[in-house]
């Protein structure tokens, strides 16, 4: 083992750890004390890596489940090497709890359930906060602090600071500072350091959290990539040239993940939407452009503006423009209009730098989820990594751990009244409510935090990236519509025969829903044991792979050997 750390054998070290240290109580940090200097980052990847190959191989209801084991210190124990490994979703811990990785308990972590004290801090002052500026961060030291720590998902700021949480004794301080935001608090990864505690004049405050994009694997969303089950919300509708007419969503609601990968379109996805009316999708048009964040490793010119995650659609001549949804009276109360009076939006749009310097800017949206909400513009630069295990971006080096999109200079937008935004609302373009209620258009929502809140692309980077002119007449007018109103009527025929109608309409929505469950599960249960059977090809290819070069090796040592030997006759 220390020859292959010491050579740097990465194939030899995987091996080893695979036929040997795995499952004896090796242990790692005697090697570690072993050496001078610290062990190279690639090696306890290296490790790393082929440990959790054997945990997966042991354990074979974590696929689903796991995405990565990491090598930390713990802060609590005096910087004690620890072995976490971090699931998503719900497993069967106990088959688990007891496993050890080269002498080393592991440390079990839910990625997606992270600690309650963000949204415990966030809650108490995010209605009834002081309307002070808050400290930012330039994109500069974001992309410098994303660099140096791998735990890091977001950066925000707070005019409060959190004390005392993992000792008990938890108080809230009135304090502007930058707010980090981490996936597990008191870990630090091997060979990373500290966070820092003041970034320029401001404190520092460390808390648990993450963020995801908006991206649902559930029906009844408005748009989505034909034949796929993922779905999201038509933003606005823009116009083209030609007298052309398109939409704009979420890149990530109708471009593959091979796609997002690339970013470049080999051919025009078709694109369809919900028809109410026939209860089925219909092909809309063709995705004609969109963007996409870079990865961290290939991110090296710094973006202008805000990172954006979007794509255009240009529709067929047989699709129609229709505005807004159909929206309720409670919606419309809820969101703070008149019933009467729905909103409306003439096309035009605020760029973020003309937006009023206030945290308590009233917005809307309408997704296809949650339908018209209520929120208010809380941070104007938010930096945010996101775990892209569910868009299924496999690693650059090729590795199954997912990799991460960072994005950078978002708004974030709080919850005032109900939730805000949930899964299936990416692409739902943000309105910010003008004093004559005539809307006018700030951002696009894509997607979602752990604390609540709501991360939005200003507009203006929307449409640049989008090769579209930046000017109030390049997104249509639109205003919501209310749904017909129903006179009552005294006929107690008419009465009996809406209720059949509406009992029938609801048996066969039932009967529809049913089917599509089904054939959902189905597609679930193939997909399943398709990917259990690329990782066992992939895993067996690995393996043929590692012995060969073994082999390989071994034939040079031994050429080697017999050249030292006709060099030197006298030592024989």
């Amino acid at each position: 083992m220390d020859f292959a750390i010491e050579s740097r054998n990465y194939i030899l070290l995987s091996e080893l750890v695979r036929l040997f240290a795995f499952h004896c109580d090796f242990q790692l940090e005697t090697l570690f004390m072993k050496t001078s200097k610290k062990i190279n980052v690639v090696i306890v990847d290296t490790i790393l890596q082929s440990a959790k190959c054997m945990i997966l191989r042991k354990y074979g209801s974590l696929l689903l489940n796991s995405i990565q084991l990491s090598l930390c210190y713990d802060c609590e124990k005096g910087n004690l090497v620890t072995i976490a490994f971090s699931y998503k979703g719900s497993i069967e811990r106990i088959d688990i709890t007891q496993e050890k990785v080269m002498g080393k308990k592991m440390f079990i972590y839910n990625q997606t359930n992270p600690s309650k004290e963000a949204c415990i801090v966030f809650k108490s002052y995010a209605t009834s906060h002081s309307k002070e500026t808050l400290p930012t961060i330039s994109e500069k030291e974001a992309r410098e602090l994303f660099k140096r720590h791998s735990n890091l998902t977001m950066i925000s700021a707070s005019p409060c600071k959190s004390v005392g949480y993992s000792k008990g004794k938890h108080r809230i301080v009135e304090k502007p500072c930058i707010l980090l935001l981490c996936l597990h608090k008191g870990y630090i990864p091997y060979g990373e350091g500290e966070f820092p505690r003041k970034i320029g004049d401001a404190e520092v405050d460390v808390q648990e959290g993450f963020c995801n994009f908006g991206k649902s694997l559930e029906m009844g969303g408005d748009i989505r990539r034909k034949g796929s089950k993922s779905v999201g919300s038509i933003g606005g509708f823009v116009n083209l040239t030609g007298s052309k007419i398109g939409l704009i969503t979420c890149a990530h609601v109708v471009l593959s993940h091979k796609e997002l990968e690339k970013r470049r379109l080999d051919y025009l996805p078709e694109v369809e939407t919900f028809i109410n009316s026939a209860h089925s999708y219909k092909v809309c048009g063709k995705v004609i452009n969109a963007e996409f964040p870079k990865p961290d490793d290939c991110n090296l010119n710094p973006l202008e503006g805000s990172s954006v995650d979007a794509a255009l659609i240009e529709l067929t001549s047989s699709s129609s423009v229709a505005g807004f949804l159909t929206v309720t009276e409670e919606q419309l109360r809820s969101a703070g209009f008149q019933a009467d009076k729905p909103p409306k939006f003439h096309g035009k749009i605020i760029p973020l730098l003309n937006l009023p310097k206030l945290v308590s800017d009233s917005v809307v949206k309408y997704g296809a989820t949650t339908g018209l909400t209520l929120g208010c513009l809380f941070n104007e630069c938010m930096h945010v990594r996101i775990n892209s295990d569910n868009l299924n971006l496999s690693d650059i080096l090729g590795s199954s751990d997912p990799r991460h999109v960072t994005v950078y200079n978002q708004m974030e937008i709080e919850s005032l009244r109900g939730q805000f935004f949930d899964l299936g609302d990416s692409g739902s373009f943000v309105f910010c409510i003008n004093q004559d209620e005539i809307l006018s258009c700030i951002g696009m929502a894509i997607g979602y935090t752990s604390r609540g809140t709501c991360l939005v692309t200003p507009i203006e980077n929307v449409l640049k990236s989008l090769n579209l002119p930046v000017t109030s007449n390049c997104i249509i007018p639109v205003e919501a519509r209310l749904p017909p109103s129903v006179k009552p009527s005294i006929e107690t025929t008419a009465i009996l025969n809406a209720i059949s109608q509406m009992k029938s309409d609801f048996d066969e929505q039932q009967k529809d829903t049913e089917k599509r469950l089904i054939e959902q599960q189905k597609s679930i249960e193939k997909r399943l044991i398709e990917q259990q059977k690329d990782i066992e090809k992939h895993l067996i290819g690995q393996q043929k792979d590692i012995e060969k070069r073994l082999v390989e090796q071994q034939k040079d040592i031994q050429d080697i050997k017999g050249k030292l030997t006709k060099s030197n006759p006298s030592q024989n």
